[in-house]
Order: structure tokens, then sequence, then C-alpha cells
């Protein structure tokens, strides 16, 4: 331990002096000890008790004074010098010796290693406002701050022996680091519950009791105003620290941070915005948040709950109708959300019970990797009342999927033995799918639906009429990936001859859909024969042979991707307001010849994806003057070396983005790019084999090239181009220009100007010159 004390203060008037003052150790065990008299004389001839208006003393055994601040660092007990009794012993004196004037209002204390706390601190500084004490690791027990009657700020920290602290009435409290406090204790429970505002406690691992987390009965405070007053509240890694009462303790905490404490599950957010319930911890059993432990009432303005647990997290319903501002819920990895006891029959006198929403505001639901059965799911569902987004991600435990009929008739859905309990202390009446594996959708959703988006369900299928989908009557984007077996349930399927076959219904409303994988023949279908959809992505089908978009007469955006089978692209000419096209890994679909019978031609695309050059050599593509955006895909070629690939490049005279994308073969493209006159930003993404792009094949319209995954070289060599007329991204990262031209010199003069004097400089700033003149 460093044998310096460094003592800073502050005072209101400059008269009284201030300063700093240092104990230098001694290499010699004699030379100390002649110095040590001479030390404490020369510190207590500051003659702080006299310096009346000395408000702020920083006194430190250490190199450094520690930053003022909550978040804290560990520090660690280096005290095994061989002369740190003596150090001890010294540093007793000099405190002593330090002793202030009783106007003091801030003190902070590091690095002492005195036993005991100098006698001054709560006989002298009576108005002292606020206390800091960081690592005084000898000290065992702080019993007389409540003699301090002015003091509202408290934080102890990195105190390694104090086994007990008595605190009184503070609006700051502070405890860190604290291995054997076991008893923080204070004089009035009721003015401590009126006056904290802020309340930190980490890292106490042996810490077994705190005045406001008794039970409230056994101080009569009434739950609603058990910290009434309390705006931030973290409790961390407290292993032993028992909190009964309920949490959020009220509707005012902004701040809320709950980790690694003895039966309560982590949470962190604010109760008025977002809250996430997240334990870190794989406890087996299952963690009940009703109402005896979750304060649903001051959760009334959350606005975003997250639930992430391993095992079992059961909510309560009841809880549920409070959070009336609640729009978004999202759940992950539960493996259960609700506890079969919070069923009950449906009765006629529960029936309005049943069908009231308890989520009125709920915009968003999410549910990932939950073992959630579908059936709590569905309870769920039934209980809300206009969801516009239904996220469902990786759920394997559901297995079906149905849409309820208009006027649901509740018997058929009721469950047998486990929909009878009625000892339930949720007072809830649900409807429950007969099946555990079954999501049934309500029909109060059908309405407001607008996204829909299920990945990565395997087993899930469709159950009941095809024309389901249909029914959501405001959808507006839908996706659905890696679930093979869903769309081909959702799919018209029959004869070849069947005209029906293939057919898909879905709703007027719709505009984005993006989906794979797709049975051999789709056809997707609209009412009156007409829809909205601008944007169809479908990817990842071997089995598509045949898609038809003959009703699909407002697209503009098309993807076809990893078809490998699909030989037959029906409709195109129905697509009259098409602008993008994006076809590739489609080896089916060779040349595409028979779009241009199909009247592709007229179009006017203006972004258009390949995988082969030489599509651009059809007469169809060589119509398409006004592409502005060509993306190439996974090109199998070393480069643009052949002609006929040049020359249908340079026909592409509006061309003002290119990409090269997955062209994991491609080496340069030194042919063809300084022949592109609006060529305005070059992308290239993973193309290992580019080591070289030569400034003088870009057009001098460009303005940015972007690079993703590339090859070291290549991105070094890149990183030259970079000036104020073109900007240079890779890996996510604008660079910085390394050249500059009469413009960038201009504002170089400026700041030269800047640092050429620390006096105060006029600026004469003319056209092309920057002059400066000290003041």
């Amino acid at each position: 331990m460093s044998g310096r004390c460094t003592a800073r203060w502050s005072s209101t008037q400059r008269k009284e002096g201030g300063g700093r003052a240092s104990v230098l150790r001694e290499r010699k065990p004699e030379a100390r000890r002649r110095r040590r008299e001479e030390e404490i004389e020369e510190l207590s001839g500051a003659s702080l008790k006299d310096k009346k208006n000395l408000e702020k003393l920083q006194l430190s055994w250490k190199d450094n004074l520690p930053q003022d601040e909550y978040d804290c660092s560990l520090v660690s007990d280096s005290n095994n010098s061989s002369s740190s009794t003596h150090f001890a012993d010294r540093a007793s004196d000099v405190l002593e010796g330090l002793e202030p004037h009783n106007n003091l209002k801030y003190l902070q204390i590091s690095g002492y290693s005195g036993a005991t706390s100098p006698a001054w601190l709560v006989n002298s500084v009576t108005r002292l406002r606020d206390l800091h004490l960081d690592d005084c690791r000898e000290w065992q027990i702080l019993s007389s701050l409540e003699n301090l009657l002015f003091l509202i700020k408290l934080k102890l920290t990195n105190m390694k022996k104090i086994i007990k602290v008595s605190i009184p009435s503070l609006e700051e409290l502070v405890l860190f680091n604290l291995p054997k406090l076991e008893l923080c204790s204070c004089n009035s429970v009721m003015d401590l519950n009126s006056s904290l505002r802020v309340l930190k406690i980490s890292n106490c691992n042996v810490l077994k009791s705190f005045p406001l987390f008794e039970s409230c009965e056994k101080f009569n405070i009434e739950q609603k105003s058990w910290f009434c007053r309390l705006d931030k509240l973290t409790i961390h890694y407290c292993s032993q620290l028992k909190i009964p009462n309920h949490l959020p303790p009220s509707n005012i905490v902004s701040e809320l941070s709950i980790r690694g404490v003895l039966e309560v599950p982590d949470m962190k957010g604010s109760p008025d915005e977002n809250l996430d319930i997240c334990p870190l911890s794989e406890d087996p059993e299952a963690t009940m948040l009703d109402d005896k432990r979750f304060a649903y009432h001051n959760l009334r303005m959350l606005t975003s709950l997250s639930i992430r647990h391993q095992n079992r997290e059961y909510v309560s319903f009841q809880g549920f109708r409070q959070l009336i501002n609640l729009k978004y819920f999202t759940m992950e990895w539960c493996k259960e959300i609700f506890s079969s006891h919070v069923v009950q029959e449906p009765t006629g006198k529960n029936m309005a019970a049943a069908n009231e929403s308890a989520l009125p505001s709920l915009g968003l639901l999410a549910v990932s990797h939950c073992g959630i059965a579908a059936k709590w799911l569905s309870v769920l569902l039934r209980h809300v009342k206009a969801v516009e987004e239904f996220k469902l991600y990786k759920c394997q435990m559901i297995t079906a999927l149905s849409i309820e009929e208009e006027e649901s008739n509740l018997s058929e859905l009721r469950s047998g033995p486990e929909a009878s309990s009625s000892g339930s202390s949720y007072n809830n009446a649900l409807a429950i799918p007969p099946s555990d594996g079954l999501l049934c959708m309500p029909s109060n959703l059908l309405s407001s639906v607008k996204k829909i988006s299920i990945v990565k369900c395997g087993e899930l299928i469709y159950q009941g009429s095809k024309v389901g989908f249909a029914r959501f009557t405001s959808l507006e984007e839908l996706q659905i990936l890696e679930c093979p077996k869903l769309i081909p349930s959702l799919v018209h399927s029959g004869e070849n001859f069947d005209s029906a076959n293939g057919k898909w219904f879905l709703p007027l409303s719709l505009c984005s859909i993006r989906i794979d994988p797709s049975p051999e023949k789709l056809q997707l279908c609209f009412p009156e024969n007409r829809s909205s959809l601008r944007k169809l992505h479908i990817w990842g089908s071997p089995r598509l042979k045949s898609l038809q978009l003959h009703s699909c007469t407002a697209l503009e955006e098309l993807t076809i991707e990893r078809c490998e089978s699909l030989a037959a692209l029906e409709g195109l000419q129905s697509l009259g307001g098409l602008t993008a096209l994006k076809v590739f890994s489609c080896p089916g679909l060779p040349d595409l010849k028979h779009l241009s019978r199909q009247g592709l031609g007229q179009l006017r695309l203006e972004c258009l994806g390949i995988d082969k050059f030489s599509f651009l050599n059809m007469p169809v593509w060589m119509r398409l003057t006004p592409l502005k955006r060509l993306e190439v895909f996974e090109m199998e070629v070393t480069g643009l070396s052949d002609l006929s690939d040049r020359i249908a490049l340079q026909l592409l005279t509006s061309l003002q983005e290119l990409l090269f994308s997955h062209c994991h073969e491609l080496q340069d493209l030194a042919v063809g790019l300084n022949s592109l006159p609006s060529l305005r930003k070059l992308e290239i993404y993973d193309c290992p084999h580019i080591t070289w792009l030569p400034e003088q094949i870009l057009p001098p319209s460009l303005e940015e090239l972007e690079m993703w995954e590339c090859d070291e070289q290549l991105t070094e060599r890149c990183r030259m181009l970079a000036t104020s007329k073109l900007k240079v991204k890779i890996d996510g990262f604008y660079l910085k220009s390394t050249h500059f031209d009469q413009h960038d010199m201009f504002y170089r003069g400026v700041q030269a100007a800047v640092h050429s004097t620390g006096a105060v400089t006029v600026f004469r700033i003319s056209t092309n010159t920057v002059q400066s003149e000290a003041v």
C-alpha cells in the first residue's frame, strides 16, 4: 500500500487558501521514523479546522483519487507490505490531524488503512451532507452515522471487512463490493422509506437484512407507499438478500435493475417504458410472476415487456389486465408461460370475462425459441384486442395452425380435465383449444393483424379451410421461412389437370410476401382477381416448377432465388408496374427467352438482378435503357472480358448503381466500368478473388465505393481512393479521405490557424487563403 496521503479541499473564499499536501514514503526505516512527526505536524498545520468556508474535502492514500461516480470498479487488496502496520498507524495519526471545520458538506476518504474511523467524523462534521468511504479496508462497523442529521448521500465502496452499517434517513445510498457486510440498519424505517430516492446495492453476497426489504406489515408501511419516492433501484449479486415486497416498488421508478438476487428473477428497465425479465441462473424451479411478487399495478404505463427464461416463467392473466398501455410483448426461451391452474371452465356468469381484453394496447406479440404449448398462446391471443404484428420463431411444440370461425363455438374449444380446475387464484375464464400443439388464431385478430412472420417451425402445418389466410383482411406483410410443411398445407392440391391446383387464397390488403419453400405449382389468388401486392420474394423452393402471377397486377418487385426446378413463369404480361426483377440460381430458366414473348420488353425496369451476363445480350434486355441498378449474384466467371458482355454493359447508359455479390470466381473488373457515364455507386460483396481495382477503370461520375468481406489487398488499395468526391466504405465504415482538393486545403488552413497560437485569434478569410492575427 502506498504511504502517501493526498488531500484536496475547496472553499468558497480563495483567501482561506487550499492546496495539496503529500507524504512520501522514504526507503529507509530510520528516515521514515524521523519524518513521521514532521509529516503529522505539516498536515496538521494546514489548519483545516479553522477554514469555516471549507465545503469539500477529499483524502486519499492512493496514487489517484477515484472518480466520484456510482459505477465503481473493484479494488484488489494489496496490503501485503511488511511495513503495512507502520503505515496504518501513521495514516490514523494523519487523519486525526486533518479534522475539518464543522461546516464541511462533502467528505471522501479513499485507501485509508487505519482500523477505526477518526473521532471527528461523527462528532465534529455534523453538517456533512455527502460522505464517500472507499477502500477503508480495516473498518468493521459504522454505527454512529445516525448522528449526521444532515447527511443525505452515503456511498460505501470496497470496504472489505465491514460487517455492520447503521444509516440515517438518506436520499441516496450506494453499497458496493462489501463482501462481509451482514446487516444494514437504520434508526427510522418510516423516515428512510419516505426520503430514499436512489438505492444501489452490489456485490454484497452475505447481506441478509436491509430495513426496507423487511415485510411492510412489520413497520406499519402500506404496500402502496413502499419506496414512495424511489427513482433508481439497483440490486446486483446479493445472493442472501430477500426482497419479499412487490417489484417494481412504485410507478415513479425510472431505473430498475435486479440481478443475482435470491428468489427474484433478473429484470432491467423502466416501469414507464420498457422492462426485460431475464434470469441468468438456470433455476429448475418455476418463477411465478403473480400479484404476490410482481407489482402489475405499477406497470400501467409500461409500453414494452420482454420475458426470457430457460425454464418456466408463469405470468398472471389477472395481472396482465393491468398492463393497459403495453404495446410490445416478447417471449424468448420460455419452456412454459402460463400454468394450467389459471384455466377455468367458461360459464354463463364469466363468459364476459373470457372475452375481455387483457392487453388493450398490444400491437406486437413475438414468441421465439419457446417450448410454450400452442393452447396457452391461443389463450393469450384470445385476450388481446387488436394485435398488429405477430411473430413466431423456432417454436417446435406448435405443430398446427388454424383460424377460428366467426362467433367461435367455445364448447368445441374446451379441453377436458385441464380446463376444469375451479381453485384458480386468478379468477379467469379461458377457452382452451383441444390440442397442446394447435395454435388457434382467434377471430378478433382477423381485422387487426398487419404483419405475420413465421420462421423455423419445422413441424407446423395449417388445418382448416384453404381460404383461411384470405380472412386476414388487414394483412399487409407475410413472411413464412423454413417451415417446409406450412406452405404446402395452405395451398390447394389436386390432380395436374385440376385448375384449382396450386391456388393460395390471400387477402386483397397484402402488400409483401416472402416465402419458402413452395410446392410444385403456386398460383397466388386474390379477391376479384386483383391485388395490392407490391413485393414478392420466393426462395429456397427446389420443387417449384410453375409460378403463376396473373392476379399480381400491382407487383413492383419480384425476386426468385434458388428455385432449381422452376421452368414456367406465367402472367408477366400482367405486371405492368414491375420496376425490380431479380432471378438467380434458377437453372430451369436458362435464357429467359420466353419472357420476351410475354411482353416483358414493354416494362421499364429500374432494378435488375441476374447471375449471368448472357441475359443482357438478349433483345429484351437491350431495351432496358431506364435501368438504374444492376445486381450480379454468384456469377461463375473470372472477368468481364467477353466482347458481348462489354457491349451489353455499355448499353446501360442510365445505370447508377452496380453490385457484384458472392461472385467467388470473379477476379477483375478491368473492362467496361469506365463506359458507364452515369454510374454513381459500385458495391462489391464477398468477391474474394478480386485483388485489384485500378483507378483508371472507374468512371468520373462514381461517388461511392462500398466493399464487404473482400480481399485485404483490395481493401488496402481502395483506401487510397478515398477523396472528398469519392466515398469509400469498407465493412460498414466510411473512410476518411486521403486526398484533398483546394476546398479541403482551405479548411485545413483554418484548422492550422486555430492551433497556431494560444492567444485570441482574429481570422481574415478570403476565397483561397486563411490569415490569422493574434490579438
